[in-house]
């Protein structure tokens, strides 16, 4: 029997054990410095866990010799980088660990794809607040996005108008550190999209890319200059053949050979641009039940069978079932909390939500939401037969987020 090695089993990397686990593979944890910086606890259930907080290969692959590996994940983006050097090492399929920062240095990626002519975003990149005036000019674009090269999803990203904002920010990120505790030393400069941002995910095997599913984000932007995801609807991939080709070129050009990918592409009237890829499953905090209503076939089976039954592969149907969206409930003032208004009364409106997190309590004193780590009051997942369904639902929870939380500034 093959043993699984997942390193940094956090976020969607749950979903990944218990799959696994059904199928009786017995899995192995790795914790990197990364991992334990940002989740701080080991997740329980593992076979055996394994500190690799120093960087110590030797030690890493010692402990390791006396297990038949078979199979290498990683279960969040910040085991991406250790998940890919390990199978190398292993001699196991991977990506290829030269082209990882392809997938992780914002940068580096940006300029990958446009030396494959493919449409990309104006950038430049300062290590020092002096130099943003020149770069502003050379972009000649306002407004920008601010943000460190090697960060998570939304963190520590910053929309401004001005220099001076950019200044401000700037010095700011190169003050501090990302959000896996390293300190920022090079922050890029970006013209700000606008449009429709999307998610593609999507399962590579031997350079063929399969499209799992597509989702469409809903951000607002608040007014420390912070950028907060709001809605994230499931759509038909059938219904953007324009998006699901680009995606395609991008993973090949980022040499996306083997494993899960999560692409998030922005589209307007006149071009369509990547935002950002990263070579893991989709996070989020999902459940099996959920993706069974919402698809044929998830991510995670995909890439269960790219590496256990890949000639099932070509096999999977990747269609929705039913539509869906994730609605996050973010915290617009800081102050206690006084009120909560009871989710029975938005139960008693509607018949799609199938779950319902709240993450605060009354008396509770809260910050205002600043990216994709929160604090959020809490999130729905709301799940309908129809697309009609879902759009009526959603007005409705409209009007029940204005008046869900009641805080005192």
């Amino acid at each position: 029997m093959k043993y699984a090695v997942i390193v940094n089993g956090f976020s969607s990397g749950k979903l990944l054990f218990e799959e696994l686990q059904k199928k009786c593979i017995p899995c192995i944890h790795v914790l990197t410095y990364e991992g334990a910086f940002y989740y701080k606890l080991y997740p329980a259930g593992y076979l055996l866990n394994i500190d690799f907080l120093d960087s110590d290969w030797e030690s890493l692959l010692h402990k390791l010799s006396i297990y038949p590996i078979g199979y290498v994940f990683p279960g969040c983006e910040e085991g991406v980088s250790v998940a890919e050097e390990l199978a190398n090492k292993l001699g196991l399929p991977g990506n290829h660990p030269i082209s990882t920062q392809f997938r992780r240095d914002k940068r580096i990626m940006q300029e990958i794809i446009q030396k494959y002519n493919l449409p990309g975003i104006k950038q430049q990149l300062v290590v020092a607040a002096t130099e943003c005036e020149l770069a502003l000019r050379t972009i000649n674009y306002l407004p920008v996005i601010v943000k460190p090269v090697n960060d998570s999803a939304s963190i520590n990203v910053y929309v401004c108008n001005t220099l001076e904002q950019v200044r401000v920010n700037v010095e700011k990120l190169l003050a501090g550190f990302n959000s896996i505790g390293q300190p920022i030393y090079q922050v890029l400069i970006q013209e700000m999209l606008q449009g429709d941002e999307y998610i593609v995910n999507s399962v590579t095997l031997h350079g063929t890319h399969y499209i799992t599913d597509v989702w469409r984000y809903n951000k607002i932007y608040i007014p420390s200059g912070g950028v907060i995801v709001t809605r994230v609807r499931l759509i038909d991939a059938h219904s953007t053949p324009q998006l699901i080709e680009y995606a395609k070129q991008v993973l090949t050009a980022l040499e996306v050979t083997f494993g899960a990918a999560h692409t998030e592409i922005m589209i307007n009237r006149e071009k369509i641009n990547l935002i950002e890829t990263a070579g893991r499953i989709m996070g989020g905090a999902l459940t099996k039940e959920a993706w069974e209503l919402m698809v044929t076939h998830n991510q995670v089976d995909a890439l269960i069978a790219c590496h256990m039954q890949p000639e099932a592969l070509s096999a999977m149907r990747f269609e929705i079932k039913n539509y869906a969206c994730i609605v996050l409930l973010p915290i617009l003032t800081a102050g206690k909390i006084s009120k909560i208004t009871d989710i029975n009364e938005l139960k008693s409106q509607i018949s799609s939500i199938f779950t319902f997190q709240q993450l605060v309590a009354v008396g509770d004193v809260v910050d205002v939401t600043r990216d994709d780590t929160g604090p959020y009051a809490g999130y729905i997942l709301l799940i309908s037969s129809t697309n009609e369904g879902l759009e009526h639902d959603l007005a409705i929870v409209d009007e029940f987020e204005k008046q869900f939380l009641t805080v005192n500034s």
